[in-house]
């Protein structure tokens, strides 16, 4: 198969007049991949700032106000590799001046246990440690944000058959709470379990596949049981997955996808639907384009 070599995002916003639809670009982001499929850097530009100006017509020499984008704000992410292992990021804000830092550590198995991100002036504004069991499942992860002045602790509990069973997280800003899971006869998961300590159920989800082991179907409900919305899955008669919607009563969002004869990705179009203050669709607000590139000798 193919290594990607490069993946192009564009987000428009999406505004309708007189029962036309206007697309303004607010985001764009570029991912560069080296034939190995390991990121070499992510570069954004974003489109919030502009000013205004006027211009005179050649043609009727009337003067008209026309909008003008300042220079983008720029951000470049720099990775770097020490073998298969991501051992470090630097971020350039903007392009050219180095900012801030996120370091990765492993143990002597190549497990990640330890990150942090900071700025260059020392400042730290998050740290991570992780620590596992003999077979080398996960078993904790304490996150300390320093930001939000918060830490949480996650531990992780498994069956017999090394499936995920019950994830505990206690933490500072965002209070106790945990997660149970179940699992089908092909180790697929169907049912997650929310909860806030000690034991009070806060919602659920479901999971729902095909004969293939697909999944076609994800469905939120909240402890009353009221359903939360859902999300319906699609795919060709490759199998490859080409569309996602997303409901709540109505729709929220729509991904689509598309796949040369290789069935490798090469589009991806995805639509956020705004909803008024009753709930009603009224036009759709966002729009993100991404495009695929691959290596052709890998």
């Amino acid at each position: 198969m193919k290594k990607i070599k490069s993946q192009k995002c564009e987000s428009y916003e999406l505004t309708k007049t007189h029962g036309k639809t206007q697309k303004k670009l607010k985001k764009r982001n570029f991912c560069l991949y080296d034939r190995h499929g390991k990121i070499l850097e992510r570069i954004s530009f974003k489109y919030f700032n502009y000013t205004y100006g006027k211009t005179r017509s050649l043609r009727t020499g009337v003067w008209q106000i026309q909008k003008y984008f300042k220079k983008p704000l720029t951000e470049k992410v720099v990775c770097l590799y020490n073998g298969k292992n991501l051992v470090a990021e630097h971020i350039f804000r903007p392009m050219n001046h180095l900012a801030q830092k996120i370091i990765y550590q492993y143990d002597s198995h190549g497990r990640l246990c330890y990150s942090k991100y900071f700025n260059l002036t020392g400042e730290v504004l998050w740290e991570n440690q992780y620590k596992y069991d003999n077979l080398g499942h996960r078993r904790e992860w304490i996150a300390q944000n320093y930001s939000l002045n918060d830490i949480s602790k996650w531990k992780y509990r498994y069956d017999s058959k090394g499936r995920k069973k019950i994830v505990e997280c206690e933490s500072t800003f965002f209070g106790n709470n945990f997660y149970k899971y179940k699992y089908d006869k092909n180790d697929n998961i169907i049912e997650e379990d929310y909860y806030r300590k000690p034991n009070i159920l806060e919602g659920l989800s479901k999971y729902f596949y095909n004969e293939k082991r697909q999944k076609i179907k994800f469905e939120f409900f909240h402890a009353d049981g009221k359903n939360g919305g859902y999300v319906l899955y699609v795919r060709d008669n490759h199998e490859n997955l080409i569309e996602s919607k997303e409901y709540n009563e109505r729709l929220l969002h729509i991904t689509k996808t598309g796949y040369n004869k290789h069935n490798h990705v090469t589009s991806s179009l995805y639509i956020n639907y705004y909803c008024d203050c009753r709930g009603v669709r009224v036009v759709p607000y966002q729009l993100d384009i991404l495009k695929y590139e691959y290596y052709q000798n890998v």
